[in-house]
């Protein structure tokens, strides 16, 4: 947000730089404190500093909501299965309602030139539908339960690395990934119903989001070995690192690239393909320092401040808070923060 306030107006010029880079300075000046809150999604979308920091609201809204959630199933443990599933039919439900009787479009065509102008502002669906807390409430939900039942297996101690079945679904669940992007790609050449909307809008991040969530356990687990390798490879980890930074960045590096350009060009897939590239290099390359400078410091901070009391008390808890031997080689804390 600093950055876009001060230095990037300075980077550049160009025919549509003042609507696109300096656009983006001065919300930041008018509207930075929506972004200190954590809070940016509660308001129109059009005049949002930094539009991808959407996610920073959406993820603390269903942190808290989540929080309430855990302390009362805390309070009362047996009520935690008829709990945790009445709030996913309930994240589930909203969603469609909501697409249902506010006409939303399908989020996959929703995203039209004149929307991409205004920077998705005066959109519906995009606002209500794929950036909100009650859009996004049953992906996140699905992470929830992913720890819940990884912790239910380590003090069961199921043996789950010798089960066919999640290695199947640890097999599969990539190409489920994957397959999400195709979902609905008729519905580019004709009018969606309301019904198929409100479908489409409910279950289509939340199948992406369930095959990671099987895909995490079978890892942990190590159902698979050429995906526990992949993930494991050397080069990809500086990549995984520099990842939130890079999603922090993206969006100024395109207002830059557009603001910039001084004549039209004509669009293929290669030349598509060959600026996607560019544009995630440069990402990436502009991350690194962001990453070296500001993110990793602010966690070894946080290690310092909090990592050894927490030690120290899992040593006090012996096997209570620690993988069950022969079970899995990864700690409940951790699934959690990974998910």
């Amino acid at each position: 947000m600093g950055l876009a306030m001060t230095w990037v107006p300075h980077l550049g010029s160009g025919p549509m730089w003042d609507a696109v880079v300096k656009r983006e300075r001065d919300l930041c000046r008018s509207n930075w404190w929506q972004l200190v809150i954590l809070m940016p999604n509660l308001f129109p979308f059009e005049h949002l500093c930094l539009p991808q920091a959407w996610y920073l609201g959406t993820d603390t809204q269903l942190f808290f909501i989540t929080l309430i959630v855990l302390l009362v199933i805390w309070k009362w443990p047996k009520s935690g299965v008829p709990i945790l599933s009445s709030v996913m039919v309930i994240s589930l439900l909203i969603p469609f309602l909501q697409s249902y009787f506010m006409s939303l479009l399908p989020i996959r065509v929703s995203i039209f030139p004149e929307s991409i102008r205004d920077i998705f502002g005066y959109n519906d669906t995009f606002y209500h539908a794929y950036v909100s807390a009650q859009g996004n409430w049953a992906g996140y939900h699905l992470g929830v339960l992913t720890a819940w039942f990884y912790h239910r297996a380590q003090t069961r101690k199921w043996d789950l690395g010798e089960s066919w079945l999640l290695k199947l679904m640890c097999m599969v669940s990539i190409p489920v990934a994957l397959g999400t992007v195709l979902m609905g790609w008729d519905l580019h050449d004709r009018e969606a119903s309301a019904f198929e909307s409100a479908v489409f809008n409910t279950f289509n991040q939340n199948f992406f989001a369930l095959a990671i969530c099987v895909f995490i356990i079978g890892y942990f687990y190590k159902c698979n070995r050429v995906y526990v390798q992949s993930v494991e490879w050397g080069p990809l980890q500086p990549l995984g690192r520099m990842s939130y930074c890079a999603m922090l960045l993206h969006a100024t590096v395109l207002r830059t690239y557009g603001g910039q350009m001084r004549r039209s060009f004509y669009a293929t897939d290669y030349t598509a393909i060959m600026l996607f590239a560019g544009i995630v290099c440069t990402t990436y390359l502009f991350s690194l320092p962001l990453y070296l400078f500001v993110e990793a410091p602010a966690c070894q901070v946080q290690k310092i401040l909090f990592g050894p009391k927490r030690q120290k008390k899992e040593r006090e808890n012996g096997n209570s808070t620690c993988v069950k031997p022969g079970v899995s080689s990864v700690s409940v804390s951790t699934v959690s923060t990974h998910i």
